[in-house]
């Protein structure tokens, strides 16, 4: 498997670049996030007006409005904002994942990381392209730093979406997203298929 190593410890250990500007996938969980508080807003508003005794046709539509304007105020922000902060990133979004039969780490690897951070993720590039595991293992935890861990057992879902590279994991109130190229994508998703015993399981 290209790009991905078992390290000495039994861990799997892959980086993935996510190219921000085809790869649209963070741009739309974004979008989704406003939507929800969006909503959110909306049902607090409405419940907010039922407990005084304020809610009737006029107060309803009077809210709907201003909840539509939100909408589109917030989806513009978003269409601004996107590819100001691609083009701060250089375009890319590089992660480290480590995975064994307990769960799965996301590690960001951002432009703005500090000297050590960046000479950890050489280290685990090095390690990569070499097979090392040890220089992987040493790499990736001087570079640790901006991470997500889930823990299969806790795991409610699992989403498959492979035109993104994307597998995305649902723990709680919080959701892993888990970037793998195609010739890993199906070794990765069956690995994490095996070890969510509680999980649905969309593909």
């Amino acid at each position: 498997m290209n790009n991905m190593i078992r390290g000495d410890n039994g861990k799997y250990y892959w980086a993935y670049e996510l190219d921000l500007w085809h790869n649209l996938c963070n741009f739309y969980t974004v979008l989704k996030c406003f939507g929800i508080a969006v909503v959110c807003l909306w049902v607090i508003e409405f419940l907010l007006l039922a407990f005084e005794g304020n809610l009737n046709e006029g107060s309803v539509t009077n809210m709907a409005k201003c909840m539509i304007v939100v909408s589109f105020i917030m989806m513009g922000l978003c269409v601004i904002a996107y590819p100001i902060y691609a083009a701060i990133m250089g375009g890319k979004y590089c992660v480290v994942f480590e995975m064994d039969e307990k769960g799965v780490r996301h590690t960001q690897m951002d432009k703005t990381a500090d000297k050590a951070k960046v000479i950890g993720w050489l280290g685990v590039l090095g390690g990569l392209m070499s097979k090392n595991g040890v220089a992987v293992i040493q790499g990736y935890n001087a570079a640790q730093r901006n991470t997500l861990y889930s823990e299969f057992k806790s795991v409610k879902r699992v989403t498959a979406q492979r035109k993104y590279d994307l597998i995305r994991i649902s723990q709680g109130l919080y959701q892993n997203q888990i970037f793998v190229d195609r010739e890993n994508y199906d070794f990765v998703f069956g690995f994490i298929f095996e070890h969510c015993k509680e999980a649905k399981i969309h593909e």
